[in-house]
């Protein structure tokens, strides 16, 4: 009797061993399987919307000023395009860089000012821009106002003002378009081919 419970223990602990083994060899399928639909939907999403440094343009005529900005930005982790100092250089620089978004000073070296590149990119380019400025007075926001600026930043600031202002920035920004995008689909319609 002994021997026969030995033995039904060995052949019990034997299915017990099959059974474990052919679970692992199930869960070890299944991971796998997991494992390869992740990397072929999941990651090739991730890849295509990695995280993607933004292109940050400074248009400061004050040089310090601007290569302190530049390389404050380069900390944050942005890409940071050489300054520009004017109107002109700053629509060249737009053009030829395309950036994601643009640090503004009000008060810039020529006739044209931080405003009229602001009007200029809102008519042309549509990309957000932040207004940097050591003037807070009622007269210089009230004309900041007309051209809607994402964000404005008073001379001095901090890392993490210049930071949050950004981040802030591109959000609503993409937010607002995103906003008219769908405001446009829902207001259109479409005629079947008859094809």
């Amino acid at each position: 009797q002994r021997q026969m419970c030995i033995r039904d223990r060995s052949k019990i602990g034997a299915k017990v061993g099959k059974a474990i083994t052919r679970r692992t060899r199930i869960d070890e399928y299944i991971w796998i399987t997991i494992q390869n639909f992740i990397q072929r939907h999941s990651y090739k999403k991730a890849d295509g919307l990695k995280m993607k440094k933004l292109k940050v343009l400074v248009v400061e005529d004050e040089i310090i000023i601007a290569d302190n900005i530049c390389r404050t930005l380069q900390n944050l982790g942005y890409e940071v395009f050489e300054p520009v100092l004017n109107f002109s250089e700053a629509i060249e620089s737009i053009e030829k860089e395309k950036p994601d978004i643009a640090i503004l000073d009000i008060h810039l070296a020529g006739a044209k000012t931080g405003i009229d590149l602001a009007k200029k990119i809102n008519q042309f380019y549509n990309f957000p821009f932040i207004f940097l400025t050591a003037n807070a007075d009622v007269s210089v926001v009230n004309n900041v106002k007309k051209v809607a600026p994402q964000a404005y930043l008073i001379k001095p600031f901090s890392k993490n003002e210049l930071y949050t202002s950004i981040e802030i920035a591109i959000h609503n920004f993409s937010k607002n378009r995103n906003s008219v995008i769908q405001g446009k689909t829902k207001n259109s319609f479409f005629v079947k081919d008859g094809n």
